[in-house]
């Protein structure tokens, strides 16, 4: 148990449990417990990715800090919560929007963006969808 003079916080003791208690609950003790540090929270990164193999359009999240990822291609993704950190955390509504107007253009079953035509690289979804897309490998 990390213990630290009342005096002096800075310096910083490692003694076994049962030690530490007793000299806590001593009258007039001169040491306290060292605070836990805070916890770092992180911030979910939300992205529409295609796969660089499967050619794939999903839904990913991952989070630095705790190392987190989920990544899913169902329609309603953008509805599920991503838990890291201790914490949930909803979609964003700009990255939502985006995920139901890419997933209408889908191919049922497979996953692959529907290229009509070479004016389809104009489309507002098809560049949003450019403007958002990480390949990754899945």
């Amino acid at each position: 148990m990390k213990l630290q003079l009342k005096n002096d916080p800075s310096r910083h003791f490692d003694l076994p449990r049962e030690i530490a208690q007793i000299l806590l609950l001593m009258p007039g003790s001169v040491v306290a417990e060292v605070p836990p540090p805070p916890v770092k929270r992180g911030v979910g990164i939300w992205q529409i990715v295609e796969g660089v193999f499967s050619g794939r359009i999903s839904l990913s999240v991952s989070c630095s800090v705790c190392g987190s990822a989920m990544v899913s291609g169902a329609q309603k993704a953008h509805e599920q919560k991503f838990i890291h950190c201790g914490t949930s955390e909803a979609c964003p509504p700009e990255v939502a929007n985006q995920w139901r107007e890419v997933f209408k253009r889908l191919e049922p079953g497979s996953g692959r963006l529907i290229r009509r035509s070479p004016s389809d690289a104009d489309d507002p979804v098809t560049q949003a969808f450019k403007r958002s897309r990480v390949h990754c490998q899945i």
